[in-house]
């Protein structure tokens, strides 16, 4: 059985683990000795791997009923585009932001990554793990195999090589928590986009709102809205925004008071305490709870397809896990979804982070701002954090 080593060994280069193409498995190695005391799924270790060619995985591997972690696999592609498919789920992980491996391609330069399970305070593989491989799928010639490349990759351990991505580009807007602009007072004078698209919030409201220090987001700053106390933006062209992710705490419920305006959507306080809906088109979808004084991320999303025409969808999550979706078919009918004027506030609610996106996102992607926002107040880790540091050489 392998000992982790300290951390600051972790952060050494080591030589891959290599088989060749007469194998039909490979194994995920028996460890020790990684703590784990925090609340969410992160990056543990990783061991990184060479095969002569390009493979899939045949049988998912087994699993004991006591499992401490979560393998993914992972390589990276010409560019550095990073794909990562899970071995198993459903164990008690938090939000990992890719699909269970299904059948695909699996790259010869290649990592396991070791993520935690926030029930289990250590994490360790007593036993190797068998996951069995066919290589012969991809190879027409075996006495004719192309060169293999050498590979090392960088151990992540340390908190601050955690592989957390920035949340995806290109955004509508993106109102960061370090974006608050406030004076003397801590009156809240407008919000810096981070976005490049210009849609910096200003006051809209009769009073401005005003920011204090969180203790429960990890002393990041807020900014407390009530009635009369808004920011917007009015936009010289109108743009779509169909999925918007904020991060959010009611203070108090008052019935129609709003969090976000556009043009075509409100979400806003509805239904009966304390319940958050979305007004689209005149169809309401409510949430099932959001406990007043607790810090929410809210996520709205608008798609639209051919055939069925436009759903729209209200999820809910904590800072370690998705809680509640709700959708709704609307049909295919004439929607102007633009926006011009954009407006937070009304309600007296908290507000930390907001970003929103022309599209709605792919699950992975979604994903992706989800873990983002759950690392950045529940963890308080500084971003932007390092995802390359941890990647094997590309494949080509």
């Amino acid at each position: 059985m392998n000992t982790i080593p300290d951390p600051v060994a972790w952060q050494k280069h080591r030589a891959v683990r290599k088989f060749s193409n007469r194998g039909t498995f490979f194994n995920i190695p028996a460890f020790t000795g990684i703590a784990n005391n925090i609340g969410i799924s992160l990056i543990a270790t990783q061991f990184n791997y060479q095969a002569s060619q390009h493979f899939t995985i045949t049988t998912l591997p087994i699993i004991s009923s006591n499992i401490s972690f979560v393998a993914c696999i992972k390589y990276v592609l010409a560019g550095g585009v990073v794909k990562r498919f899970k071995l198993w789920e459903n164990v008690g992980e938090t939000i990992i932001g890719c699909p269970l491996y299904a059948g695909q391609k699996i790259y010869k330069n290649f990592t396991i990554e070791i993520w935690t399970i926030p029930d289990y305070t250590t994490t360790i593989n007593e036993e190797e793990i068998k996951v069995s491989i066919s290589i012969k799928r991809y190879v027409d010639n075996l006495l004719h195999q192309e060169d293999v490349e050498e590979c090392t990759g960088v151990q992540c351990s340390l908190l601050n090589n955690i592989n957390v991505l920035e949340p995806p580009t290109p955004q509508q807007f993106f109102y960061t928590n370090e974006g608050i602009i406030f004076i003397a007072g801590n009156l809240v004078t407008g919000w810096t986009d981070n976005s490049g698209n210009g849609r910096t919030l200003t006051v809209a409201g009769l009073q401005s709102a005003y920011t204090a220090v969180e203790a429960l987001i990890n002393n990041k700053h807020s900014v407390t809205f009530d009635n009369g106390k808004q920011l917007r933006n009015i936009s010289g062209v109108s743009y779509r925004n169909d999925h918007f992710f904020i991060v959010t705490n009611q203070l108090a419920w008052i019935l129609n008071r709003a969090l976000i305006t556009t043009d075509t959507l409100t979400l806003k306080q509805n239904n009966v305490s304390p319940r958050l809906a979305v007004d689209f088109v005149t169809t309401l979808i409510n949430t099932y709870n959001t406990a007043l004084n607790t810090w929410f991320i809210i996520a709205v999303k608008i798609t639209h397809e051919v055939i069925k025409g436009y759903t729209l969808y209200l999820s809910v999550f904590d800072f370690q896990k998705h809680l509640f979706t709700a959708n709704y078919l609307i049909g295919d009918i004439i929607v102007v979804d633009e926006v011009l004027t954009l407006i937070f506030g009304g309600a007296n609610i908290k507000m930390a982070e907001i970003i929103g996106y022309q599209d709605a996102l792919p699950a992975e992607s979604s994903n992706q701002v989800i873990a983002y926002l759950g690392y950045k107040f529940n963890l308080g880790l500084s971003l932007p954090l390092q995802f390359n540091a941890c990647a094997v050489v590309e494949n080509q």
